[in-house]
């Protein structure tokens, strides 16, 4: 019997959600996805915020994520209220800027 094919490990490239996050109850599992994809398009190392790559607006978040861009927007709101993200509204038709904030489930 032939042993079964191994997964190529870059199979699991991609955005992770961090462990502190994962297993915080009080947070959905959309809102994690969207701050997993937000970390994975960051763009400097200004701990403890981050700014999110230029050109990250809603519609490309859903279409990355899978997902609605009504969800989308909800699950920020989310991310917002437990002061996990903030961002800043750039003005109409340019993507907004998105910032993580050191919080203290992080540890």
């Amino acid at each position: 019997m032939k042993p079964p094919k191994s997964i190529d490990p870059k199979d699991f490239a991609g955005p992770m959600v961090p462990k502190w996050l994962l297993q915080r109850p009080e947070i959905s599992s959309g809102a994690k996805l969207v701050y997993a994809f937000l970390a994975d398009h960051t763009s400097g190392p200004d701990f403890p915020e981050y700014e999110v790559a230029i050109g990250l607006d809603q519609k490309r978040i859903a279409s990355g994520i899978g997902a609605s861009e009504r969800s989308v927007r909800n699950w920020l709101e989310e991310l917002k209220k437990f002061d996990l993200v903030r961002y800043e509204v750039a003005g109409w038709g340019k993507p907004n800027l998105y910032f993580f904030l050191k919080h203290l489930w992080q540890g």
